[in-house]
């Protein structure tokens, strides 16, 4: 928490602002009637639905932050066979650190 160690974390779950704002809203939903919970938001789950229903969050998934700075560059996508991507990531800043690069295909 000092700044001497960089945490290269990422967020696994989106953090909505008010309560309001997830997407599990009513009873049926959450906790569910009589032991049974309608997944009613269908392939809409987590940070989808933010996306989908234009929700911004306190805070994204894949959220994170850093001590430190990166570029990203020489971004590389080959489609010939199976998708390859690869991307050079430099750790600009003073401090030691890592990052995660996060790829979504939508």
């Amino acid at each position: 928490l000092c700044g001497d160690v960089n945490p290269s974390g990422k967020l696994p779950i989106t953090f909505p602002v008010t309560q309001t704002q997830i997407p599990v809203s009513t009873q049926t939903q959450y906790p569910g009637i009589n032991n049974e919970a309608a997944y009613s938001e269908e392939l809409l789950v987590g940070y989808r639905w933010y996306d989908a229903k234009k929700v911004a969050p306190l805070f994204p998934f894949g959220h994170g932050l850093s001590y430190t700075t990166f570029v990203y560059s020489n971004l590389k996508i080959s489609s010939s066979g199976p998708l390859l991507v690869s991307v050079d990531i430099k750790n600009t800043g003073n401090i030691m650190g890592t990052e995660v690069a996060q790829l979504y295909l939508g």
